[in-house]
């Protein structure tokens, strides 16, 4: 990821005469593929089914936001109540300090009051946080947060062992990683026409690399350029 935010830049110095050429443009080093999975809705509503079905309703939430803002794990484990209001997430991310407002939808804005509904009911002590085990009553760590989501993905699994992708490849349901609803939610965004302005508000740095290794060909370089110069604006306006 460093090495192409590098070339990136130097493409922009070239562009602009500040350097004769791009020495990062061959760093020499070897590529991989790209370890982002993007998680079909179908699979996202499946796992969330599940966790319901297993009295893990927070497991379940957590997934459906996350499809939806598409953060690091520790930054939705740590989300609370207050930080959804007005219609939107107010987050502040725990890496790089950067505050983001992401818009909610009906549709998880439902999950979301049902899932408040069901804290207020059956919690003792009302915690500040959205996210919260039921084993504890309290904010998940993040350790135990994965052993639980693997045991969900695990039943899961029983149900639907894999899903067809466009390309015609399976993606098997015990590759679907947490952390791959942050390339699902921006890549979705790209999809859905958002302009890269409005995705690098979501996230204006690591969204560079997560939509460019998802979209045609064509439009990587051309895209990773227009996000990283307006990501450039946000950080020097801020």
């Amino acid at each position: 990821a460093i090495i192409r935010v590098l070339r990136l830049l130097l493409q922009n110095a070239v562009r602009f005469r500040m350097v004769e050429k791009n020495v990062a443009l061959k760093p020499g080093l070897e590529g991989s593929a790209p370890s982002g999975r993007l998680w079909p809705f179908e699979a996202v509503l499946l796992l969330v089914e599940v966790a319901d079905k297993m009295g893990r309703q927070s497991i379940g939430t957590a997934i459906l936001v996350n499809w939806w803002i598409g953060q690091r794990q520790g930054d939705i484990l740590k989300l609370t109540r207050s930080q959804y209001r007005d219609g939107r997430f107010h987050i502040t991310q725990n890496k790089r300090g950067a505050r983001v407002q992401v818009p909610h939808s009906p549709f998880v804005s439902a999950r979301i009051e049902g899932e408040l509904a069901r804290l207020r009911a059956e919690s003792k002590v009302e915690s500040n946080f959205l996210i919260v085990s039921e084993e504890t009553g309290q904010p998940y760590r993040e350790d135990n947060f994965r052993h639980v989501l693997d045991r969900v993905r695990e039943r899961a699994s029983a149900i639907w062992p894999a899903w067809e992708q466009d390309d015609g490849t399976w993606l098997a349901t015990p590759d679907l990683l947490f952390m791959h609803l942050r390339h699902t939610a921006v890549t979705e965004m790209a999809k859905a026409g958002a302009t890269a302005l409005q995705i690098a508000a979501s996230d204006p740095l690591a969204c560079i690399e997560r939509v460019e290794v998802h979209r045609l060909p064509a439009e990587r370089k051309r895209f990773a350029l227009e996000v990283w110069n307006q990501a450039a604006v946000m950080a020097h306006t801020a």
